[in-house]
């Protein structure tokens, strides 16, 4: 990694490359598909992207598909992972020079986030590509979003950052969370759920916490969160859900800002 530029700071966790002239010549991609595991580009010209690499075993796409309104969203499949793509840009930049030190260490809880099934983050992502696509006239009318999930009122810190970076309105967002539920509390039924693991899958969690296998605290929770959700699933699935279109929210949040 240090030989990929001059302009480069690398430790054992982390590399940061800074050009005031120029720009970053290695492969992201292939960067992000075997080195890394979240990276923040910030370019003056008007480009902002975040990625994430996650293990497939950790993140089920098709819970996602839904955000992948335009190709500012984005995923790809590299061996056992999944990297997350959320790449804006706006071609006449903000004029203004943007320092980027320290906007990642706002941002590195994200992934964890996402692994622990909280997308916020994707939905907030899903909200500026949805404004951007309207602005180039590429939004289809009939285009809905996605399952609102909980806690828009509420966002983390890492998320109000995620906002501010990809220059999202405040408004905007207070319209689309009029339809999120507040945010949950810690399940109480996790740690019940222990009891419904099978014997087999008791000894493997076992045998895997020996050999140190990374990551193995939240694939046990994901696995007792879907034995706890069985009952929850079943009320969502009764429970109507009413999904808006962007033209929907967009005359609201307009409303908010003449107002």
């Amino acid at each position: 990694v240090s030989r990929l530029s001059s302009r480069t700071d690398v430790s054992s966790h982390r590399a940061t490359f800074t050009y005031h002239y120029g720009d970053f010549r290695g492969n992201t991609e292939q960067l992000m598909s075997k080195t890394f595991d979240i990276m923040l580009y910030l370019a003056n010209w008007g480009t902002q992207r975040l990625m994430f690499r996650i293990s497939q075993a950790l993140l089920d796409v098709s819970e996602i598909r839904d955000y992948f309104i335009s190709e500012e969203l984005d995923h790809f499949k590299y061996k056992n992972n999944i990297i997350l793509d959320l790449h804006f840009n706006t071609e006449e930049g903000s004029g203004d020079w943007i320092e980027g030190e320290g906007l990642l260490d706002d941002m590195i809880t994200l992934r964890d986030e996402i692994i622990r099934g909280d997308y916020r983050v994707l939905y907030l992502a899903w909200l500026k590509a949805a404004e951007n696509a309207m602005y180039k006239d590429g939004v289809d009318e009939k285009i809905l979003e996605p399952v609102v999930p909980d806690g828009l009122k509420q966002l983390s810190s890492a998320q109000q950052h995620f906002a501010d970076f990809i220059e999202l309105s405040k408004d905007l967002i207070e319209v689309a969370a009029e339809a999120s539920e507040p945010l949950k509390k810690t399940n109480p039924q996790i740690e019940m759920a222990v009891s419904h693991l099978s014997q087999s899958e008791k000894d493997d969690f076992l045998k895997r916490l020996c050999r140190n296998e990374p990551a193995l605290s939240a694939l046990l929770n994901k696995r007792l969160l879907e034995l706890s959700r069985t009952s929850e699933k079943i009320a969502t699935k009764q429970k109507k859900i009413i999904r808006r279109s962007f033209f929907e929210l967009l005359p609201q949040s307009r409303i908010n800002e003449n107002n």
